[in-house]
């Protein structure tokens, strides 16, 4: 995906940087984010993420619900996230990925109390990020596929 340029001076025009990498939100150099009880869902399946965190920090993502393409490469997809508490969330990704980490400052990426049944694979890290950035404690893990 094509990285989003800069335009401090040109916000908030919700189209000045065309197709984003999330069908639901982006969220980008925030501090301090609460998202609770949030659904994000498509009519039709869309490859994107559908929440991306992209340099965010001190985030509380509570009670999330997420329908999930399967070509999308995973349902949240954090970037340089620091700090971030996700419980209480549903994600729908049979054959996906649930949490994408990137970013060598990526850390503190807490998973707590999810029901992560139905979901492939709980987290992933690209190349360069830090593979102990994220814990996870009294979620509902996938079920072993054959």
């Amino acid at each position: 995906m094509a990285a989003i340029k800069e335009n401090a001076k040109g916000y908030p025009e919700a189209t000045m940087f065309g197709k984003l990498p999330a069908h639901g939100l982006y969220c980008r150099h925030v501090r301090g984010l609460t998202l609770t009880d949030v659904r994000l869902q498509t009519d039709e399946p869309d490859g994107r993420h559908s929440l991306v965190l992209d340099d965010v920090q001190d985030a509380n993502i509570s009670g999330l619900s997420c329908s999930h393409a399967t070509i999308a490469p995973s349902v949240v997809r954090m970037v340089q996230a620091r700090n971030v508490l996700v419980r209480g969330c549903r994600p729908e990704a049979a054959d996906g990925v649930f949490l994408r980490l990137e970013g060598r400052d990526t850390a503190g990426i807490a998973l707590i109390g999810n029901d992560l049944s139905r979901v492939g694979k709980v987290a992933s890290t690209v190349r360069g990020s830090i593979r102990r950035s994220c814990v996870s404690a009294g979620n509902v893990e996938p079920k072993p596929r054959p």
